[in-house]
């Protein structure tokens, strides 16, 4: 964990695309430093996920990919990840309107969601290498 004064680590935070640090810190009693953590945790955790989704919808496997994305949509919805949660959203009623098929639209909402991921994940690891 990058040890920062509480002042530089809000600053980094803000600089996160995509990161509604309000709403974040809010649902976690304004603990910034369990923030960051969870936050690295679920770029951890769910970047190399993103090909694990990809490759269930095109196994067609319906179950896999509802529970991954609705893992994954309700801890972005809670740090306030929002532009992840809602990529996830509309996937997921998607997902839940058409099933779980790797159609066109699907594999393109799947692509922006691997898109926003990836824009997450290097603006964490470009403060973890400098």
């Amino acid at each position: 964990m990058i040890n920062l004064g509480d002042a530089r680590l809000l600053e980094y935070l803000q600089t996160i695309p995509g990161l509604d640090v309000p709403k974040g810190l809010a649902n976690l009693s304004n603990n910034i430093h369990q923030f960051h953590e969870l936050i690295v945790q679920v770029d951890e955790r769910y970047w190399c996920d993103i090909t694990r989704l990809e490759q269930a919808l095109k196994n067609g496997e319906e179950t896999q990919v509802l529970r991954q994305i609705h893992d994954f949509k309700s801890a972005t919805g809670t740090l306030g990840l929002t532009t992840l949660q809602n990529c996830a959203v509309t996937l997921e009623s998607h997902l839940r309107g058409n099933g779980s098929r790797a159609d066109k639209e699907t594999l393109k909402l799947a692509g922006t969601l691997r898109t926003e991921m990836d824009r997450f994940h290097h603006a964490l690891l470009r403060r973890k290498t400098s």
